[in-house]
């Protein structure tokens, strides 16, 4: 059987990228047609994945990252970057074409994307970029709360109302709420601010429970003013409206 591509490469795995940039500037300088460079890749490079996987082939997948990087070295220079162009055009063309226009939208630059007119627009394909990257890596979702993980936040609030009920002076009910909150935390992946204001909110209810105290000792002391700022403000406006009715009745 003959051997395969990874095992015997014509060109050594090292020089293999040097030798699509030398061809790639060969065609730059009219030494050389974009179809020979074509047929000189496919023959020279592994026709299948690097890593065996079935992503793009090591031909493709290097011819893509040579025309990005020549697409950069002769972006002032009109005449040699027209040429990347028409290349670029060239070897994605066609359902056999070496470079698929997915690759090169994956590799390159926005505005040789839309001259080779793979893309409608640099401006807005730059927006859409920075659009997708604000979703997938600063935006921090709002998981976690009363609406979105109800059994958990549910079990909770069962186990601070039994332990609120018990009253005070009693160590082992206040270990196992301490036991109890921690594990529903962890298992549930609550958040603990939310936990931190319903154990408030049962503190309020059971005031005369110190162990209440003991449970907010599993909480950083430094979210406590502003949990408890949001409860005022929230109290506040109740109270405004509770005002503002009675004196409009």
């Amino acid at each position: 059987s003959s051997p395969s591509p990874h095992q015997d490469p014509k060109i050594a795995p090292a020089d293999q990228q040097r030798y699509v940039l030398e061809l790639a500037w060969a065609v730059l300088g009219d030494e050389l047609d974009a179809s020979h460079l074509d047929r000189a890749v496919r023959v020279a490079l592994p026709g299948d994945a690097s890593d065996g996987s079935d992503g793009p082939s090591l031909a493709a997948s290097t011819t893509a990252d040579v025309l990005w990087l020549v697409s950069c070295e002769v972006e002032m220079q009109p005449e040699r970057r027209a040429k990347v162009v028409d290349l670029a055009k060239a070897l994605c063309d066609g359902d056999d074409a070496l470079c698929a226009p997915g690759l090169l939208i994956e590799r390159c630059e926005g505005e040789f994307l839309e001259e080779c007119g793979l893309i409608p627009s640099a401006v807005g394909w730059k927006k859409k970029e920075v659009r997708i990257n604000t979703r997938l890596v600063y935006t921090q979702n709002k998981f976690n709360l009363l609406r979105e993980e109800s059994e958990g936040y549910s079990k909770l609030v069962v186990a601070l109302a039994a332990f609120g009920e018990r009253g005070s002076g009693d160590d082992a009910a206040v270990a196992g709420a301490i036991r109890s909150t921690q594990s529903l935390i962890g298992y549930f992946d609550l958040d603990p601010n939310r936990v931190l204001d319903l154990v408030f909110e049962a503190y309020e209810r059971w005031p005369a429970n110190d162990g209440f105290a003991e449970l907010l000792r599993l909480f950083r002391t430094e979210n406590f003013a502003q949990v408890l700022g949001f409860k005022f403000q929230c109290h506040a406006k109740a109270a405004a409206a509770a005002l503002a009715e009675k004196e409009d009745g």
